[in-house]
């Protein structure tokens, strides 16, 4: 393989995390779980990460690094976009520490306590709470707990159709796209009327 003179340094440096990446895309990340294969606005489909522990939201402008989003593209026979190299960046904590106490801003996924005993030390900043603007009209149903995942779709699939005979919207959030793929599937082969489901994956 040639490799440019200029590049030949940083490509030796980088070949221990370029070997890590295969290996992980190949045996550790999963469809629908830590990333998703969708049609980019060109219609081509493209790799997008999955923040699965976090907001459950897709990724669309995030780029995975150290080659990995390159070895994911290649596994699915997509066409490989070039890897980008950042030669000089500042940290989301360093940019925000520039503001110094002059810090200010609203979010409704503070998370727990300890991300926000880290959010003070880090910042120096005081956290405060606002009370929601009307009542919650949520009811949140008992856990259920299942011996084997099939057992636990099925489970889930008749509470949720037994609250919607009910009159009631249902909300299921589950943290694995390919988990709410599954349920929905079992809703439909239960005879609900697909016109009143609606799927969301990012």
């Amino acid at each position: 393989m040639h490799i440019p003179a200029h590049l030949k340094d940083f490509a030796i440096y980088q070949t221990k995390f370029w070997a890590k990446s295969a290996w992980s895309a190949e045996h550790s990340l999963e469809e629908n779980k830590d990333y998703k294969i969708s049609e980019n606005e060109s219609g081509d489909k493209e790799v997008y990460s999955v923040d699965k522990d976090n907001t459950g939201n897709v990724q669309y402008n995030m780029v995975l690094s150290d080659g990995l989003h390159q070895f994911l593209q290649l596994k699915h026979g997509l066409t490989m976009t070039p890897e980008s190299v950042v030669t000089s960046f500042v940290s989301n904590v360093s940019f925000f520490q520039r503001f110094g106490t002059k810090i200010y801003g609203l979010t409704g996924t503070i998370g727990d306590e300890s991300s926000q005993i880290m959010l003070k030390d880090i910042y120096e900043i005081n956290i405060g709470f606002m009370p929601t603007f009307k009542l919650k009209q949520l009811k949140e149903l008992p856990f259920v707990f299942c011996n084997t995942d099939r057992e636990w779709i099925i489970k889930n699939a008749e509470i949720a159709i037994n609250e919607a005979n009910k009159g009631r919207a249902v909300l299921i959030i589950n943290k694995e796209i390919h988990q709410a793929r599954l349920i929905y599937q079992q809703i439909v082969e239960s005879g609900h009327p697909q016109k009143y489901l609606k799927i969301c994956t990012g």
